[in-house]
């Protein structure tokens, strides 16, 4: 934010002013401080009452704001996303220090951008708007930190807590710096001569002598110097509009406003507020009157956030694609050299056949056998040595090496059904990014989100909001609340059943414990294998069916016994051979079993079915 519209805003709130409409209701000193609430972005929001209550005309809502991009503080009167669970960490902090207290006195020096809100002798929040030094500290009566918004790394503007404030040091006034409000015709006088002899920009040596101008207007005074005015001349009616406090706040854009590109973060060129209109704007400038400074800088702060928040949520799903991608990448390799590891098709069944062949003739050399080779051609005796388990018979051997056969031949299948699976889903992300390079409003990007939440891609989950209404008479407020993204599906199987349904699988203990106790609605089935460890099964059910189809609830109860201990296990089962008993309940009456690990649960109300295990028609999403 820069000095003048700060300078200009903190004009306003310390003011009382008349509009068109009569008193505005900007002026905030005075009010009593009601409540504290979090931004979702990490701000403050400082909501502050009429004191006495029932003298109230309304409410005022200060917000203060310190991460990158958004560094702000003005009166906000359009509804705002906070925290729903309430204030944490610095606005706690401040909410238990000064709830409750008057609002006395606004302080700013002119040419910083600092600015303190005096809450008597209770205590103060400090706000620097220093771009990447930005930070809000808390002090008490005596100017001691209790508390900051931001640890920043560099010693710059770092808060040491427990320490007195130190207010931001200007450069010493040398003849060649001064604040800006400082500033006399014979300094800039001087700045522009020597600008002239070195060939420098007049707007470059006015920003590195003048503590305080903001670009802009440093650029409209050096287009007014070419067309003939004085330097000073420019510089003061600027100095004297905001010692006076009569505005005429502008908003300017490269273009009309609502209809500026939000695939990049607009530059400070691009788009600015200030408190008064530039006497020499350029021609490619649009023009926006508002009623008030605060106004303008609300108006310009949207815009900036809206872009923002675009291009932050574009970069977060490219990264998310790349992560995934180069994740598919790793797992091809590893497939590839899983494959690679196997031995060629028929080598353990030659060699067991040989082993049974030639028992009569084998003679054992340590872990190897050697017996004769049963395929080489007649008249040409070969032998052929095989690694064996010298603890086992030659018949057990045999029988071992036979399994191995077997075992191999479905891993080659297994391996080339998921290699095939990774190619697929190679190609859907490929055409997904392709998809999200294109997207230029927020509106294209939210229709890829049901493409990526197919492939179980989601955005991290969000923290959960709520609104801040803006005072009686503004605008009306938004929807209450914005839900939390999805959880992401990392650790989980996911399947779709012949009917539709989204079935999930836990693969770990607390990946089954997340399953259940986070992912899971109450009214989703959750099925087990009985009486053994394996993995939580839940069937999604947001139409709240009483009773789920039969063939999706035998798909599911399948899964539950092949990813349990009860598929490994041999003898028969009480029905027939290879079944395995699963328990079948509904997720709100499962609760977590106290003292013990990760995944295991106590269900209250379960019906049981007999099922063999294996995996559903429809193939597993990777």
């Amino acid at each position: 934010m820069d000095n003048f519209l700060l300078e200009a805003v903190t004009r306003e709130l310390s003011e009382r002013r008349e509009l068109s409409g009569g008193e505005d209701g900007l002026r905030i000193v005075g009010r009593r401080l009601a409540a504290v609430r979090q931004l979702a972005s990490g701000g403050l929001l400082l909501i502050l009452e009429q004191n006495p209550p029932f003298l109230s005309n309304g409410r005022s809502i200060l917000v203060i704001e310190t991460s990158p991009g958004r560094e702000r503080l003005h009166l906000a009167r359009a509804p705002l996303a906070t925290l729903r669970s309430g204030p944490t960490g610095f606005a706690a902090s401040a909410a238990h220090a000064l709830r409750g207290t008057l609002l006395t006195e606004i302080r700013k020096d002119p040419s910083e951008r600092a600015v303190e809100l005096i809450f008597g002798m209770e205590g103060r929040i400090v706000a620097e708007l220093i771009e990447r030094a930005s930070n809000i500290l808390l002090l008490d009566g005596r100017g001691i930190v209790l508390a900051c918004a931001r640890r920043l790394e560099s010693a710059f503007r770092r808060a040491e807590i427990g320490r007195p404030y130190e207010e931001p040091v200007r450069p010493p006034s040398d003849g060649r710096h001064a604040g800006v409000f400082e500033a006399t015709e014979e300094l800039v006088g001087r700045i522009a001569e020597e600008a002239g002899r070195e060939s420098r920009p007049l707007s470059s040596a006015l920003r590195e002598a003048l503590i305080g101008l903001p670009a802009v207007v440093a650029g409209d005074i050096e287009r007014l110097q070419r067309l003939g005015e004085a330097p000073f001349v420019a510089l003061r009616r600027w100095l004297e509009a905001l010692r006076s406090g009569v505005f005429r706040p502008t908003l300017y854009s490269r273009g009309e406003p609502e209809a500026l590109p939000l695939d990049r973060f607009p530059a400070a060129n691009d788009l600015f507020a200030l408190p008064i209109e530039l006497a020499a704007p350029l021609p490619e400038l649009v023009a926006t009157s508002l009623e008030t400074v605060n106004e303008a800088a609300e108006a310009l702060y949207r815009l900036k956030g809206r872009a923002l928040d675009f291009v932050r949520g574009r970069e977060g799903w490219a990264a998310i694609l790349r992560r995934e991608a180069s994740r598919l990448a790793r797992l091809r390799c590893h497939l590839r050299a899983d494959l690679q590891n196997l031995d060629p098709p028929g080598v353990s069944r030659r060699q067991a056949e040989a082993i049974l062949a030639g028992l009569s003739r084998a003679r054992r050399e340590g872990d190897y056998v050697v017996v004769p080779d049963p395929y080489c051609e007649p008249g040409h005796e070969s032998e052929v040595r095989v690694k064996i388990d010298p603890a086992r018979s030659l018949q057990d051997n045999g029988a071992a090496l036979f399994r191995k056969e077997a075992k191999a031949g479905r891993a080659r299948v297994i391996i080339s059904k998921r290699l095939a699976l990774v190619g697929e889903r190679e190609a859907a992300l490929e055409s997904l990014s392709a998809e999200l390079a294109a997207v230029r409003d927020p509106e294209a990007l939210a229709r890829t989100e049901p493409a990526a939440s197919r492939l179980g891609l989601v955005l991290a989950p969000q923290p959960r909001l709520s609104r801040v209404k803006p005072p009686k008479g503004e605008r009306a407020a938004a929807e209450a609340s914005v839900a939390p993204s999805p959880p992401r599906l990392a650790g989980i199987r996911r399947y779709i059943s012949s009917d539709g349904f989204e079935i999930l699988v836990g693969k770990s203990g607390r990946e089954n414990q997340r399953l259940t106790f986070q992912m899971a609605a109450a009214e989703d089935f959750w099925l087990h294998a009985a009486g053994v460890a394996g993995a939580h099964v839940v069937v999604r059910n947001p139409a709240r069916f009483r009773a789920l189809p039969e063939r999706t609830l035998r798909e599911a109860a399948r899964l539950a016994a092949l990813y349990s201990g009860a598929s490994r296990q041999a003898g028969p089962s009480r029905s027939g051979r290879g079944k395995v008993e699963v328990h079948i309940s509904r997720r709100k009456h499962v609760r977590k079993a106290r003292g013990a690990p990760a995944g295991t649960v106590l269900v209250r109300r379960f019906t049981s079915m007999l099922v063999e295990p294996g995996e559903p028609p429809v193939a597993e999403q990777i």
